[in-house]
């Protein structure tokens, strides 16, 4: 795993107790709450959700690829790292926060609740600085100031397709690379709001 330090961001290459460092959010209200999750084995710390209120009041479910083109899709939430949350399988691994992967090859489930299991979501707001989730095996990468987008149906963080010009017709929730990483499941974003994409 690689990150390339640059002027912005010189820390370490995933996150400490929260998804959202204080320090890189002092201007940002970082509210947390409490969810539920609606999808078993995925909703783990650095995965976006959104609010479906199903079987549970406050269930939250996976975003879909390019999350954020319904008209519905307009809020976008993170998973919170949590500590000794019993929901979350506690390792020799995993002893302190058993939902923050490492950056290495891992199975997602190991590290998520089961579903109608309680999970703390934060609400992502534009300019915010967040890490998440770009892969379980250790495979993501992204270069700093590429924008990116949810890009898989289980809420990773990915490349978008290449506007044209006779084919923007999407809006999605995009994420600016904040730092240079290879071979890593986490990455550092500043949360971006909605920008236009090709259909592709």
């Amino acid at each position: 795993m690689t990150l390339t330090i640059n002027p912005e961001y010189q820390g370490p290459d995933m996150p400490g107790h929260t998804v959202c460092p204080p320090e890189l959010n002092e201007f940002i209200k970082i509210r947390r709450l409490t969810g539920t999750a609606d999808d078993a084995s995925v909703c783990t710390a650095g995965i976006p959700v959104y609010y479906t209120g199903t079987t549970q009041d406050n269930d939250f479910a996976v975003c879909g690829d390019e999350y954020g083109d319904a008209a519905d899709e307009g809020k976008v939430y993170v998973v919170e790292i949590q500590e000794h949350n019993p929901n979350f399988a506690t390792t020799i691994d995993q002893p302190e926060y058993p939902n923050r992967m490492p950056n290495t090859s891992v199975t997602l489930a190991s590290y998520a609740p089961a579903a109608n299991k309680n999970i703390i979501v934060i609400p992502l707001e534009i300019g915010m600085y967040v890490w998440m989730i770009i892969a379980h095996d250790a495979s993501g990468g992204v270069t700093k100031d590429t924008l990116y987008n949810i890009s898989a149906s289980t809420g990773y963080i990915g490349a978008i397709d290449d506007p044209t010009p006779d084919a923007v017709t999407k809006s999605v929730h995009i994420f600016r690379a904040v730092a240079t990483v290879a071979t890593a499941n986490w990455a550092l974003f500043e949360y971006q709001g909605h920008r236009a994409i090709d259909t592709a």
